[in-house]
Order: C-alpha cells, then structure tokens, then sequence
C-alpha cells in the first residue's frame, strides 16, 4: 500500500499482526530471503521443523526455500515486520505443509 514513490523492488516491509494463538500460513520463498522483527508480544518462529522463541527486539533471517510460520502465544497479541529481499512478490511465495514435528 506504499506511494508509488515509496515503492522498491530490491525490499519489501510489511507489519503484521497475529492474535493470541493464531499463526501464519506454512510457506517459503523461491528467492527472497525474509527476516522478521517482533514490535511486541511473544511467540514462535519455526523454520523447516526447529522452534525459536520471539519477544520485543527478536530479529530472524530466514534464508530463501526455507518452509517457515510465526505464531503468537495464547493470551497475547504478536506484532511484527516482515521485510523480503528482494521486495515479497506472490511469484516468490509458496504456500505449503508443516514439516515433520511442526505444528500444523
């Protein structure tokens, strides 16, 4: 939604918002190497099966092909940006299912 002079193709920002208990869709990039920055809240992000935990000033880079979600823990909102490199296109975007061990 950003002005067209605001515009890149070489990054991407977006902030999201998860409610207590929600989580993102399974996916990876084709190409575009993702990391997310927690504003507050706490939660989880799991890439290809493995958890790290996340709170305020939490900063993961998820390498490109790499099958990820975000969730917020129960009981609290979990805000964050989601900055792509090279900017997100839904070209570059695969929706898939957890690997072995993740939730679902």
């Amino acid at each position: 939604t950003a002005p067209a002079g605001a515009r890149s193709d070489k990054v991407s920002v977006a902030l999201f918002r998860l409610e207590p208990g929600k989580a993102s869709v399974w996916s990876h990039n084709k190409l575009g190497e993702e990391s997310f920055f927690v504003l507050s809240g706490e939660g989880e992000v799991w890439t290809d099966g493995k958890v790290q935990q996340v709170k305020p000033g939490s900063y993961i880079v998820i390498q490109p092909q790499t099958v990820r979600s975000i969730r917020a823990t129960k009981g609290v909102p979990l805000e964050f940006y989601a900055i792509t490199s090279p900017a997100w296109s839904s070209d570059d975007d695969v929706l898939t299912t957890a690997p072995a061990g993740a939730p679902k």
